[in-house]
């Protein structure tokens, strides 16, 4: 070839080449995708400090629960789009009759220490759930109940009568039979694995650190490299351990952690302004309400507790005062639960009903007056509803309600509301640690504006069976109703699931009619996780630490691959 025919061959060669580097990258570029990697910490702030990392115990301390439920794994877990699925369990068969549960464990399972979870290990556990020389507080939650090990990789559970809330009850976290069988029951709350603890869950103990005083600064999980799982992707999480809310907000902001896991109220504000961190809000089943003491005069009429639950406008409550953070309640069935019913409407808004019923009950404002008076003019009495025969006191109550930001401004709101209507309120604030002691056992109050917590198995026997009025009960308003008592015992021994949410229904309906409270709003809880890690946030959560439930999708780091 010539000179000239070289140079052409030898670019057209170029050209070819340059060409088909182009085709590579536009390839590459249009099918590349990011995956979720291996790789990264984050450092999270708790409340309180670590004392039993065990499912014998951690459910009364926020902290245990929380890095209990990385360490452990149950026979089923919870899951917060599917509900309860199998976990150690690759199996459950249940009988006809719904006594009979028969759960073969995954033969993959393995402890941190690398050694297999059998069903020993299952038959320990529950075994010291039930021994009242644990002293687990759970015990009471598993009695009349028969564990056996039908070979290393199966067992049955055998109830006296069905529980359609037993599949919450077989996601305790399993203790290795190996390591716990032979410390005395009464020694195992000082045993060194409550602090050091080995399990099956994603994550593993990797050390502590203490301070002068002894107590727990830092604890660090580790990837649990025997997981048997969906492969967890974060490598590490550092906890780091404060007294109260301020501290770890500050910490926070002070940079100290990346994370927090529970951030109250009055810090909120604060934390959506930092830049580095997204808060995150999920349903919770912690209901607040105003409860009425009908054992006051004035709240045993029916008219006048009405009337209150009418002028209460709990809309603006959740959009107003809680920045829509929080749905609104109808009724004592929580929104995320199976009995929970959309249609349920309860007692309207309506602040003209309410005056109206009260001027017909004999609760009147003489003219130039700012709040109502017991009417001097005879009223026509019914049961309930019969006006005590003091004419001319005035229709006022005291509103007890905790000494938070969240509570107290609630309480403003409806205190301003009240006064619309005619109706004194006085409001008397207390520390939260006290609610129990100083105001619900001495039954010091009128209106009481709290929060119920209904965890797990949200039963409302507990809050408005007849049973449980009185000292160490929890029916704060003393409502009595031989109808209800009745509808919240069979729901109690329904067979199935759907027979206990219909008859919990109908218990709303009747007790919702006779207004022994004011069901206001469902909170939202708010944590917050640095902007770096990626998750999907779940939509509610039983207990705050379920906000792990999906920890193995969490992801730091990224790696890129074809498609």
């Amino acid at each position: 070839m010539s000179l000239q025919e070289k140079k052409m061959f030898l670019g057209s060669l170029s050209l070819i080449f340059v060409s088909l580097l182009f085709l590579a990258g536009v390839y590459v570029f249009a099918h590349r995708v990011e995956l979720p990697a291996v790789g990264g910490d984050d450092t999270e702030a708790l409340i309180g400090t670590p004392r039993l990392i065990n499912p014998l115990y951690a459910s009364t301390n926020d902290a245990d629960e929380d890095l209990a439920s990385l360490i452990y794994s149950g026979l089923l877990k919870w899951d917060p789009t599917q509900g309860y699925i199998n976990d150690l369990a690759d199996s459950m068969t249940v009988s006809n009759d719904q006594l009979s549960y028969t759960l073969r464990i995954n033969p993959n399972a393995k402890f941190s220490d690398g050694e297999p979870v059998q069903a020993r290990d299952v038959v320990f556990t529950y075994s010291a759930l039930q021994d009242s020389d644990y002293r687990s507080p759970l015990s009471a939650d598993f009695r009349d109940i028969k564990i056996e090990q039908a070979d290393d990789q199966t067992v049955l559970f055998t109830l006296k009568n069905p529980d359609p809330s037993f599949s919450h009850k077989l996601t305790i976290g399993i203790l290795p039979n190996n390591l716990w069988s032979d410390i005395l029951a009464q020694n195992v709350p000082l045993a060194s694995l409550n602090l050091q603890p080995i399990g099956s869950g994603p994550y593993a103990f990797q050390e502590f650190t203490k301070d002068k005083k002894g107590s727990i600064r830092t604890y660090t999980l580790k990837r649990n490299t025997h997981y048997y799982g969906t492969e967890p992707k974060i490598e590490k999480f550092i906890f780091k351990f404060y007294p109260d809310e301020q501290s770890a907000t500050q910490a926070l902001t002070n940079k100290n952690v990346e994370a927090v896991g529970y951030v109250a109220f009055e810090h909120r504000a604060t934390i959506e302004n930092n830049h580095g961190v997204n808060l995150l809000y999920s349903s919770i089943p912690r209901g607040t309400a105003l409860y009425f003491n009908t054992q006051n005069a004035l709240l045993k009429n029916t008219a006048v507790r009405l009337a209150i639950a009418q002028a209460i406008d709990k809309n603006k409550l959740v959009s107003q005062v809680l920045s829509s953070h929080a749905s609104v309640m109808n009724g004592p069935i929580f929104n995320g639960t199976s009995a929970f019913d959309p249609t349920f409407a309860g007692i309207a808004f309506d602040p003209s009903a309410a005056a109206s019923g009260l001027d017909t009950a004999g609760f009147q404002k003489p003219v130039g007056a700012t709040l109502r008076q017991i009417s001097n003019k005879p009223v026509a009495k019914k049961k309930g509803t019969d006006t005590p025969a003091q004419p001319g006191v005035d229709v006022s109550f005291t509103l007890t309600t905790i000494s938070s930001d969240e509570f107290v401004h609630v309480a403003q709101e409806i205190k301003d509301e009240l006064s619309l209507l005619g109706i004194g309120i006085t409001i008397k604030t207390v520390d939260a640690d006290n609610l129990m002691t100083d105001v619900v056992a001495t039954q010091d109050y009128e209106l009481l504006l709290t929060a119920n917590y209904g965890a797990t198995n949200p039963d409302p026997y507990f809050f408005w069976h007849s049973s449980q009025i009185g000292k160490g009960g929890f029916n704060i308003s003393h409502y009595q109703n031989a109808d209800a008592d009745k509808l919240l015992e069979k729901a109690r021994s329904a067979k199935t699931q759907a027979d206990e949410d219909i008859l919990s229904r109908q218990f709303q309906s009747l007790l919702v009619k006779e207004v022994p409270a004011v069901f206001l709003y469902q909170s939202t809880y708010a944590f917050a996780e640095p902007k770096k890690i990626h998750l999907n946030l779940p939509p509610s959560l039983r207990v705050p630490s379920d906000r792990f439930a999906n920890v193995e999708d969490w992801y730091i780091k990224t790696k890129q691959t074809l498609k």
